[in-house]
């Protein structure tokens, strides 16, 4: 560890305080500062868990013009933000928006450590007046002795022994950067009862193979937990942070120094097959005549990625003898970068990280053995530059939004101290860079599409909805429909606690300010980049809901704040709390798992599938009757079965003498000449035959699944009611979707069943079947047909008692083995049963391939998931309420 820089920056800032200290003495006589004595000077403290995390406006009268005064205020407001006796700070950098405002950052720190998650933030206007503070403060730290134990060698070695026994694809550890953090309480935080507990950790840094999953995880590389005794916690994807070879004094800008801008102008065909003409300025090396495939004002270069990631950060550059026969790819992923980097350069932002580093494409991202991976990511800052993955397996080259949102990952990370990517803190993240990444888009017209979608110019298609989120498997509110709950154990299989998931409900808002509100695009870059710049690695969703009626503030956007109001409301960001009523369609099912080690890894999840039969029993009722919206479905049947519809009998028929009207129906018709014609039909009779069955049931079946939250055992499903079967299952999944072990239980019956055991014992039993049939049978032994007959006669019973027991049995069969979900509250399923449940070992399923493998009109056709269809993406819509917008 290089120490000497950390001791430097608290050196600067206790030279700075010190400075200060008349105004310290001032401050001190006039007793502890308090949030009474704050309000009273017109501003408003935001208070959680006993802390104040946000003031909205001044706690202070004296100008704040330099960071020196910045520590002034954050000395003067430590006992609020929750700072104690083991507190410390160091000055971090100043940002500037572009109304003139100023965030002085702090990072906090501990025993010469890092305290990840801990910062505060002083903001002032133009004018050098303070006009907010933003804190995530970790308080109650260990004793520093706690630091001592396992060794950095030790740490790594567990974590690549770890890898290697959870069968993950073994990253390469990123040598050089293991260090001891003091592991934040944001990462750790009890659903019911905060947990303040923090302790000093090993953070081990390897590559990320989940990269190699087409649109899997975006962040190049893993961070992995080890505490001080040698306990392995778990990783999150991370970006690498620190840059020790540009530390040292290597400059990356040394490839710009004797190059000279030369103009290119060309055709390049896009995925769709149109053309498309570019014109950019690459660069030529003055001494040796070669043209090479960057830009000298922006300082970005292309060059080969597995050179740089694998080859000791060799920096192979993409070169031409005449400047022509570029790659297309390169030549249009070169391109948009340099329009992304206009874009946050006419806000003052300059280059990626706002200081101007050189910028490193690395074309054919590729693990080690050259395999090409279907992703684009944003890798950190390496060797001196801010370096980006470039796929040639896709085509998001193209993808000015995809390219921006990556841009926007390193802005993100830039201004912030420290991100978690998980839960709240991962959701916000990722929605900074599909906001940005959409404005971006919009201002350079490089869409025509008008809702708000992500990744739609890509062959692929969209990924994400801004407009819509339903349209794919997004809430629009907290505890809405496919809403993710924060989880203690992040995992792929939870999506880190719903990043990429619950990033909608941010997306939502910046939607509604633009279309519904009537904000520029111009205005929603300024306004979402402040949004950037005022948050703490603290800030969740709830904070977020205080940031943003501020931001507009700050920004002199007050017009906004009706509509602004409006998005608060709609997507409930103001609390976490879980509501104590659902609206009748909607319903929460709850489940606690067993306080045993096998159900604490956050690898168990909860499948909900609802079918409302009541419902579905309506339509067909519908459908028999010819009446009502789903009258026509039997005319259309009967197209396709070449059967005239004026045969089929008329509704008033129908309602005067049901029976006698199918009978005539079906005297006319002959059932093998509609068997004949089913076997008959085109693949196009085939859609449409699909399409009116899809009418008939969709949204009567609902599927959603979810993991256990931050109590670490309580899971939480928000469903539509019906009637299911519960499933939980674990899948121990590595980055390339290959299952080791799962476990499978199903409530039913009014127990948990362990299908996993009843399956394994399946397998015993047809082995030791198969066993025996091979043994030779006896010759004189008897065989059931010659077994003498018992005499007795069977018992009969008249039909109308038959009937009638049928339905008694029938309905306590149909309670016993279905589980009821009621609309609009929360159904509890009883835990009798799962501690038994344990999971078994699998050899490798191949979870991609059996995914990839599956039709394209299954079930799920027919499940509320689908909403695009009724909803067609390219149109915006109109303003609804939240019991509208669940009509998609």
């Amino acid at each position: 560890m290089k120490n000497w820089r950390r001791w430097l920056s608290a050196a600067l800032a206790a030279l700075m305080v010190f400075s200060s200290c008349a105004s310290f003495a001032e401050t001190a006589a006039e007793g502890e500062l308090t949030i009474e004595k704050i309000e009273a000077m017109g501003a408003k403290a935001y208070v959680h868990n006993g802390r104040v995390t946000f003031v909205e406006g001044a706690c202070t009268d004296q100008p704040v013009q330099n960071m020196a005064d910045a520590a002034r205020v954050v000395e003067s407001m430590l006992p609020l933000l929750g700072g104690d006796g083991k507190t410390e700070l160091e000055s971090w950098q100043t940002i500037t928006d572009t109304c003139g405002n100023k965030y002085y950052v702090f990072q906090q720190v501990y025993d010469r450590t890092t305290v990840c998650g801990g910062a505060v933030k002083v903001v002032t206007d133009a004018e050098n007046r303070m006009i907010g503070l933003t804190a995530s403060l970790i308080s109650d730290l260990p004793e520093a002795e706690e630091a001592q134990g396992i060794t950095a060698g030790r740490a790594e070695t567990l974590v690549l022994e770890h890898m290697e026994e959870a069968k993950m694809p073994q990253g390469e550890l990123v040598e050089g950067m293991t260090d001891i953090i003091v592991l934040p309480s944001i990462l750790g935080i009890d659903f019911e009862e905060e947990d303040e507990s923090n302790r000093f950790v090993w953070v081990v840094y390897t590559t990320n193979p989940g990269g190699n999953h087409a649109r899997s995880s975006e962040l190049p590389y893993l961070a992995h937990y080890v505490t001080m005794d040698g306990e392995y916690l778990y990783s999150l994807p991370t970006i690498l942070p620190g840059d020790e070879a540009g530390a040292s004094g290597f400059n990356a800008a040394y490839t710009f120094e004797f190059m000279e801008p030369v103009d290119y102008t060309g055709t390049v065909k896009l995925s769709t097959g149109e053309d498309m003409e570019i014109s950019l300025q690459l660069m030529r090396d003055i001494r040796t005549g070669m043209y090479y495939l960057g830009n000298i004002e922006r300082r970005i270069a292309v060059a080969d990625c597995w050179e740089f990631l694998y080859n000791d950060g060799r920096v192979v550059l993409e070169s031409s003898r005449d400047n022509t026969g570029w790659d297309e790819t390169c030549l249009l992923t070169l391109y948009n970068y340099c329009r992304v980097w206009d874009y946050y350069n006419e806000n003052g932002w300059t280059g990626a990280d706002g200081k101007g580093t050189p910028i490193l494409i690395l074309k054919d991202y590729c693990n080690r053995e050259r395999e090409g991976i279907d992703n684009a990511a944003y890798a950190g800052k390496n060797n001196g530059w801010m370096t980006f993955l470039s796929s040639s397996v896709n085509d998001f080259g193209q993808c000015l939004d995809v390219l921006a949102h990556e841009f926007t990952h390193c802005v993100t990370d830039s201004v912030m101290t420290y991100t978690a990517y998980m839960n709240d803190f991962g959701a916000i993240n990722e929605a900074m860079s599909d906001i940005q990444g959409n404005i971006c888009e919009m201002m350079f017209g490089a869409t025509e599409d008008a809702s708000w979608l992500v990744a739609e110019n890509s062959m692929g298609g969209a990924i994400r909805s801004m407009s819509d989120p339903h349209a794919f498997k997004q809430p629009y509110y907290t505890w809405g429909l496919f809403y993710n709950t924060n989880v203690k154990a992040p995992t792929q299989l939870n999506d880190q606690g719903g990043v990429h998931t619950n990033s909608s409900l941010l997306n939502n808002i910046a939607y509604r300010l633009c279309v519904n509100g009537g904000m520029t695009l111009e205005e929603a870059r300024a306004y979402w980049f402040a949004v950037d710049c005022s948050m703490v690695p603290g800030t969740d969703y709830i904070q977020q809901s205080e940031l943003l009626p501020w931001v507009l503030k700050t920004q002199g956007m007050d017009r906004y704040m009706t509509e602004m109001e409006k998005a608060l409301d709609a997507t409930r960001l103001r609390t976490a709390d879980i509501p104590d009523v659902f609206d009748d369609d909607l319903a929460l099912v709850t489940v606690t798992l067993p306080e045993v080690e096998h159900f604490e890894d956050g690898n168990w999840m909860l499948m909900i599938l609802t079918v409302n039969v009541d419902e579905i029993s309506r339509r067909f009722q519908s459908i028999s009757h010819r009446e009502g919206e789903y009258a026509d479905v039997l005319d259309g049947l009967a197209e396709l079965l070449g059967v005239d519809p004026a045969l089929l009998p008329a509704a008033e028929e129908i309602e005067q003498n049901p029976d006698h009207a199918w009978e005539r129906f079906e005297k006319e018709i002959n059932s093998e000449d509609l068997n004949s014609r089913l076997s008959s039909m085109g693949e196009e009779e085939k859609n449409k035959l699909t399409e009116l069955v899809r009418r008939v049931f969709f949204g009567t079946i609902f599927m959603s699944s979810g993991a256990a939250g931050q109590d670490g055992h309580t899971v939480r499903v928000v469903c539509r009611p019906g009637i299911t079967v519960p499933i939980l299952y674990r899948l121990e999944v590595d980055s390339e979707m290959h299952v080791h072990s799962a476990g499978l239980a199903a409530y039913t019956f009014g127990t948990w069943l362990d299908l996993g055991a009843i399956i394994q014992a399946g397998e015993t039993d047809a082995a030791q079947t198969e066993e025996t049939e091979q043994e030779p049978v006896p010759a004189d032994a008897e065989s059931p047909e010659t077994l003498p007959e018992s005499g007795e006669e069977p018992l009969e019973l008249p039909p109308e008692m038959l009937d009638g027991l049928l339905d008694m049995f029938g309905d306590m069969l149909y309670e016993l083995l279905f589980f009821n979900v009621k609309g609009g509250e929360v159904n509890t399923i009883p835990s009798d049963g799962l501690e038994a449940v344990e999971a078994v070992p699998l050899n490798d399923v191949d979870l991609q391939q059996k995914i990839d493998s599956l039709p394209t009109s299954d079930g799920s056709a027919f499940t509320e998931n689908e909403s695009a269809e009724e909803a067609p993406a390219e149109e915006v819509p109109a303003e609804e309420t939240d019991e509208e917008s669940e009509a998609a």
